[in-house]
């Protein structure tokens, strides 16, 4: 899922850097520092409050038999997270667990600024970086599975705590490391490249049927790779396949991200469909400004909830929607 996210974040990215290249402005290296300053005001503010509060006044909230597992290092490693290198430095005890992506999805900003750089500057060499960035997608995450002989994807372990996670080596090297995610954010920018490619040319009603079998067929392979997670464990532990799996993962990753970045396209050429009009509805876009702060705030209500059970919570019937509504409330009563 996370896949989505980073495939979407570089469609976005792509498609504003191109737009702002056809405006006929000239070269000008300062553009892509000034959407790096906007974006540090935009992430910042809240990201610092909710460290600060973490930092503080979260050990106070912890009370319970659960409290050990939702332990932060906010008040000895917030630096980490302020200076966005938290998926790298001291990731096995980390200030915010799952503010990761936020250091990810910034460095894969920086990377695709560069290359859009130069896109913007050499237009000719457009559909060579598409090229290097679809061959670097896909090489990058094998080579890492190859040479840390990790596992080819996360395994059933992810049942275990979160204390836990933050020592599963699959989890520390080849989940949040930015250079293992980019297949995601380089789909992404790559579909942006081919939404204006086809725009501009007007190629929408040529390529529309092409795209939704291209989708089709994504989907079906998307599906055959996870299928095949069934047999891992049987061949994880023999290195006869070690190039078989390193091949296999990358492939995983990287048609999670192509799938994505089909469906977006498949999306954006469409005249007309419910779910286009749905999305972009005036309410979907104050949905998708306040999603940040949700993503940000979410975490600590949770946390909140869960060590202050003062008995083992025991999923059910009965415990499940009672904790889902107990969170929703306390979720709510933070934004009022």
């Amino acid at each position: 899922m996370i896949q989505f996210f980073f495939a979407l974040g570089g469609m976005v990215f792509g498609l504003s850097c191109l737009n702002h290249f056809e405006s006929n402005t000239p070269f000008r290296g300062l553009y892509f520092v000034e959407k790096l300053v906007r974006r540090l005001i935009r992430i910042l503010p809240v990201y610092g409050f909710v460290i600060f509060y973490h930092a503080t006044w979260y050990k106070r909230v912890k009370r319970g038999p659960l409290e050990f597992k939702f332990y932060d290092y906010c008040s000895e490693h917030w630096w980490t997270n302020v200076l966005f290198i938290n998926n790298y430095v001291l990731p096995t005890k980390p200030c915010l667990q799952y503010g990761w992506y936020l250091g990810a999805d910034l460095h894969l900003f920086l990377i695709s600024s560069l290359l859009l750089m130069l896109v913007w500057r050499f237009p000719r060499t457009k559909q060579t970086v598409a090229a290097i960035m679809a061959f670097v997608a896909l090489a990058v995450p094998a080579f890492v599975i190859y040479t840390n002989s990790t596992a080819a994807t996360m395994t059933f372990d992810m049942r275990h705590a979160l204390a836990e996670l933050r020592t599963y080596e699959h989890f520390i090297k080849y989940y949040l490391p930015s250079h293992t995610n980019v297949s995601g954010y380089f789909f992404g920018v790559i579909a942006a490249m081919t939404y204006k490619g086809v725009v501009a040319g007007e190629y929408q009603h040529r390529v529309q049927t092409v795209l939704q079998r291209a989708f089709a067929t994504c989907t079906i392979a998307l599906v055959g790779l996870n299928a095949f997670t069934m047999v891992l464990p049987s061949l994880d532990s023999n290195p006869n396949w070690s190039i078989f799996l390193a091949v296999y993962g990358s492939l995983l990753k990287g048609s999670w991200g192509l799938s994505y970045g089909v469906l977006f396209l498949v999306l954006g050429l469409k005249r007309k469909s419910l779910l286009v009009d749905f999305l972009s509805h005036p309410l979907m876009h104050c949905l998708a400004k306040l999603s940040y702060c949700i993503y940000i705030a979410q975490y600590s209500v949770i946390y909140g909830v869960y060590t202050n059970f003062p008995i083992p919570l025991m999923y059910g019937t009965f415990n499940l929607p009672l904790f889902y509504s107990r969170s929703s409330a306390l979720f709510c009563f933070t934004w009022l």
